[in-house]
C-alpha cells in the first residue's frame, strides 16, 4: 500500500467561478476545472481599498487558494456534497473540495 501525505499549501489554481450562493453574512463561491469542483466561503463585507474587478461568473481566473489537508481528506473519502455555513446547508449536485480561504477574492471582487 502507498502512502499519501496531505499537507496545508497555498496554490495558484486556474478555475471557473460557476456560482455564488449566500447565506445571511457570507458568499459561498462554486468553482470548477478540468480536474475537479470546490467550494470556499468569503465574508459579503469587503473591507480591502485596493482597486479590485467584479467577478463575473463563467470567467476562468486565477486564484490563490489555502488548502486544508484534513479537508482534502474528507473529500476524497466522502460520498455526499453537503457543505454547511452558519444556520444552512448548501447543495451541490457533484461532490466538492473545501478550500479553506481564496486569497485574491473579497466580497464580490477579485484583484
Amino acid at each position: 500500500m502507498r502512502e499519501v501525505h496531505f499537507r496545508d499549501e497555498t496554490k495558484i489554481l486556474k478555475a471557473t467561478i460557476e456560482k455564488i450562493d449566500s447565506s445571511k453574512n457570507y458568499y459561498v463561491y462554486l468553482i470548477k476545472n478540468d480536474t475537479l469542483s470546490a467550494v470556499f466561503y468569503k465574508p459579503k463585507i469587503c473591507t480591502e481599498k485596493n482597486l479590485r474587478s467584479n467577478i463575473i461568473l463563467g470567467k476562468q481566473y486565477s486564484l490563490q487558494v489555502k488548502i486544508n489537508a484534513s479537508e482534502t481528506y474528507e473529500y476524497l473519502t466522502r460520498s455526499q456534497s453537503l457543505f454547511p455555513i452558519e444556520d444552512e446547508y448548501f447543495d451541490y449536485e457533484e461532490k466538492v473540495l473545501f478550500i479553506e480561504d481564496c486569497l485574491n477574492i473579497c466580497g464580490k471582487t477579485i484583484k
